[in-house]
């Protein structure tokens, strides 16, 4: 099977670059080596959102049954921080898939 597309002068010199660097033979490989990151990756996001779901579930059955701890101001800070980190950790990523 032969698949075409268009790439970008971005894309096609960084495929020329990792060839001339010797660590791949082709731009086929190339391809492959950046379609099973991308399969990874898509694997990895499966698996966090099933990850969250389970606790999410977890954090509903704990309320259904009377188990709950106050939110007091520091812990919701504490998740405001961490989930802001979380989010500029994505962008950064999200940034620098789409800058190649």
């Amino acid at each position: 099977m032969s698949i075409t597309g268009d790439l970008t002068p971005e894309m096609e010199e960084s495929i020329k670059s990792k060839v001339e660097s010797g660590r791949y033979h082709s731009a086929g490989q190339v391809m492959q080596a950046a379609l099973r990151a991308l399969d990874d990756q898509e694997h990895f996001r499966k698996e966090r959102l099933e990850d969250l779901k389970r606790e999410i579930a977890i954090g509903l059955k704990d309320l259904d049954e009377g188990r709950k701890e106050p939110l007091d101001e520091k812990l919701l800070e504490e998740i405001k921080a961490g989930g802001r980190a979380l989010l500029e950790a994505y962008n950064q990523r999200s940034d620098r898939n789409n800058a190649h």
